[in-house]
Order: C-alpha cells, then sequence, then structure tokens
C-alpha cells in the first residue's frame, strides 16, 4: 500500500477518532504539517520515494498510531524521543 502524506494523516485520523486525552493540548485531528514535523524530529521515518514521488506505507500507519496513542497518554516528546533513543520500538 502506498499512501500520500494526506491519505496517510486521514487513515491516522480514522483510526483514532475515539482516542480521547485528559491532556487539552493534545488534538485528535492529525495534519500532514505534524507528520512532517514528526519526521523532522525523528519520531517518524522519513517516507520512501519513487522517483520524484514520496510515499508511505501501512509500517507509518502503525507506528504513528502507536505515537499518537502514548502521546493521549501525557506522555511528552521529549520522553518518546528518549524511548525511541534507547531501542527501536515498533506497535
Amino acid at each position: 500500500m502506498k499512501l500520500t502524506i494526506e491519505d496517510l494523516a486521514n487513515e491516522v485520523n480514522k483510526s483514532l477518532s475515539d482516542l480521547k486525552s485528559e491532556d487539552k493540548r493534545f488534538s485528535n485531528n492529525l495534519s500532514p504539517r505534524r507528520i512532517r514535523d514528526y519526521i523532522s524530529k525523528g519520531m517518524l521515518d522519513k517516507p520512501f520515494k519513487d522517483g520524484r514521488n514520496i510515499f508511505f506505507t501501512e509500517l507509518h500507519v502503525q507506528k504513528l498510531i502507536a505515537l499518537r496513542e502514548v502521546q493521549s497518554e501525557g506522555i511528552s516528546e521529549e520522553n518518546i524521543k528518549k524511548i525511541g533513543r534507547a531501542h527501536v520500538w515498533t506497535p
């Protein structure tokens, strides 16, 4: 499955539509801009390239869902990055 960044955001948003958080700063709506931010911070793998096109896969969907679930529990991005450096995590 090859997804554009917009398709990736839509897939994750559908999967997490019922996710609730006590953290008022947490938003259920994941945008392409936020996905780019996660990539630039090293919290999400870079997309694959096919010529001039980039695409995401099901693995990106699963990792983003796991990342968003952890964030909804109030774990900060800094702590998530520390965990990520300690070991490679997969959903």
